[in-house]
């Protein structure tokens, strides 16, 4: 008799310890789990969210197919967002050494920028030579002066005050860099340079127009063309906006070029040397770009 209420008294002490081990196993069943070096969610019901974002405290996280925490750049329905180290989606500006980034509220990136190192034109022709060097500066362990790349390029120990043609500036942006350099006739969209500054690679472009003279009030078209060369740095989408350095205008500043006029190829020349008009129109006529 003694022995069975003393199996009773343990069958009972038994489902206590159980009873509660349960609930306190269930209430940490929801939250955060490392595994090795890795995060991942666990719902109440062991249930985890996989591909998709999750909001915990008010801070949102992505997750990868297989539910792990995602860091890091991800793209998302066409968008760009940032996860910090910690997971969490930023939400304000990023710096990260070689490019400056700005993000809405909900976390798309909407304007990026690559820290290229503006350069006036040291001589009045130069404009393909100090874009292509800042765009090969990016790229390089170390600054080149556009004097040293137009000796390489035009193979001289004084380079002359000359325009360059497509296949120079190519030449110039392979200066010191292990890549190569292409360029085009057919220049590109938008959508398709927009792909490059996001593979940080800055690009050159260039701009054909009519050789005018300005008489008496009025302008007139003498035949032939003139051009001008940008190097072309970041993007707005916000604003719809590539943006470039001129290296003709007196000091540094963020220049833009809306992408309805890239994709038209009917751009917007900062100036012409000849008529001093900012608002003459040139013609989207070759593009130079990296090639890795």
């Amino acid at each position: 008799m003694f022995k069975r209420k003393r199996f009773k008294i343990f069958l009972v002490l038994l489902l206590l310890v159980t009873h509660f081990s349960t609930r306190l196993i269930y209430a940490q069943e929801e939250g955060w789990v490392k595994s090795g070096e890795r995060w991942w969610y666990r719902y109440s019901d062991g249930g985890y969210p996989a591909n998709e974002w999750l909001q915990v405290n008010g801070v949102w996280y992505h997750f990868d197919d297989e539910g792990w925490m995602e860091t890091g750049w991800i793209k998302y329905s066409n968008k760009w967002y940032y996860l910090n180290e910690s997971g969490a989606m930023r939400t304000s500006y990023l710096y990260t050494g070689d490019a400056e980034y700005y993000f809405h509220s909900d976390g798309d990136m909407y304007w990026m920028k690559l820290i290229v190192e503006w350069q006036k034109q040291e001589n009045t022709n130069w404009c393909w030579l100090a874009s292509a060097t800042m765009a090969g500066n990016y790229i390089r362990d170390y600054q080149l002066t556009q004097v040293e790349v137009g000796k390489y390029v035009l193979n001289t120990s004084e380079p002359p005050n000359v325009a360059g043609w497509p296949w120079d500036i190519s030449k110039a942006m392979e200066y010191y860099t292990n890549y190569s350099a292409g360029w085009t006739i057919i220049p590109e969209n938008s959508s398709q340079l927009i792909d490059r500054i996001d593979a940080k690679k800055p690009f050159v472009l260039s701009v054909l127009w009519p050789t005018m003279i300005h008489l008496l009030g009025s302008e007139f078209d003498i035949g032939g063309f003139s051009g001008h060369s940008v190097c072309v740095v970041g993007y707005n989408l916000e604003t719809r906006e590539m943006i470039y350095y001129d290296p003709g205008l007196g000091s540094y500043k963020n220049s833009f070029i809306s992408m309805d006029e890239i994709d038209s190829r009917a751009v917007y020349k900062q100036k012409s040397y000849l008529t001093m008009n900012y608002n003459q129109k040139g013609l989207y006529a070759t593009l130079n770009f990296y090639n890795y």
